[in-house]
């Protein structure tokens, strides 16, 4: 899933649970990669518009990306793959010599293919791509592995743990094994590894951060990173450097803090405000930090030595 996956666990059964873990992390990267020939998202991707029938946690994965596409209006873009295969961020992260940007007529081209209602469900398992869509679950997979980690760490009497995929998708269960709650940092944009404008504290809770200060390039003094807004073709300028969602469900949190991010901050406040459900931490271009009320008792801002000023919404 493009990222180290770090875990701890506590309970009798901790290393069945961590074997398990690792099991299923392995299965789900080979259902929903769009990087391997025969996962399942491939075979719908390549298959020409035809009906495809595919496993249970494929399905089940499909059906929550294009619910919250639809509650996003496409915000969070599941059919995105024509966009980032032409943007190709990841490449040129790691290709130092001379590429071009995607021209104007291949981004246009693409931008009609980007849209979740192109992928259509007959029954719970079986899906296909119509108008030259293709999906790309890399706004969700992670969130969707640790809903089931959740429920893997139930099973075995898991009493705390923390998992994390990277710094971008973490997940908290039950408190650390002294009764306290976990702090997770918040990593100040375009600051060293250890410096954090905030700390939240967590208990049960599923974490997500989107920005644009992990996988980006520069070309001709701009920054092009991996979060594109399907509309526009482009990646996102909202006005907004990272968007940290917290909620009870880690699918829910991976697509919202994409989505939350193409929005910009008044948009996102409003979403906010109509859907309920999470919270969340966002951080502008001019340094300022903003949290929704929800989370005020459990965040603490560190920022201003970074330069960064706090108020919450």
């Amino acid at each position: 899933m493009g990222a180290i996956m770090n875990c701890a666990a506590y309970g009798s059964y901790a290393p069945k649970a961590l074997k398990e873990v690792q099991d299923i992390a392995v299965k789900f990267e080979s259902l929903f990669s769009k990087m391997k020939e025969e996962s399942d998202i491939s075979c719908i991707n390549n298959a020409g518009g035809a009906w495809v029938n595919a496993q249970e946690h494929t399905g089940e994965i499909l059906r929550q990306a294009l619910l919250y596409a639809q509650k996003t209006d496409g915000m969070y873009e599941p059919a995105i793959a024509p966009l980032t295969d032409l943007w190709d961020i990841k490449r040129k992260m790691k290709n130092k010599e001379a590429f071009s940007l995607p021209d104007e007529n291949s981004i246009k081209k693409a931008i009609p293919k980007c849209d979740w209602r192109n992928i259509e469900m007959r029954d719970e398992r079986c899906f296909r791509a119509l108008n030259g869509a293709r999906i790309d679950l890399g706004g969700i997979a992670k969130g969707y592995t640790l809903d089931k980690i959740g429920g893997i760490f139930k099973q075995n009497e898991i009493s705390s743990a923390l998992l994390s995929f990277g710094s971008s998708s973490v997940a908290v269960f039950g408190t650390k094994p002294d009764g306290n709650f976990w702090k997770v940092g918040l990593k100040a944009p375009d600051c060293a590894v250890n410096e954090y404008f905030a700390v939240v504290s967590l208990k049960d809770k599923f974490l997500s951060v989107s920005g644009d200060y992990e996988q980006y390039f520069i070309k001709n003094a701009k920054r092009y990173h991996h979060i594109i807004n399907s509309k526009t073709g482009y990646p996102s300028e909202s006005g907004l450097r990272s968007v940290t969602v917290i909620s009870d469900n880690a699918a829910l949190s991976e697509a919202y803090s994409t989505a939350l991010f193409i929005m910009g901050i008044d948009e996102a406040l409003s979403f906010h405000k109509r859907t309920g459900g999470f919270e969340a931490v966002f951080v502008t271009a001019d340094k300022q930090v903003l949290c929704t009320q929800e989370i005020k008792n459990n965040f603490e801002f560190k920022g201003t030595p970074l330069g960064y000023s706090y108020k919450s919404s």
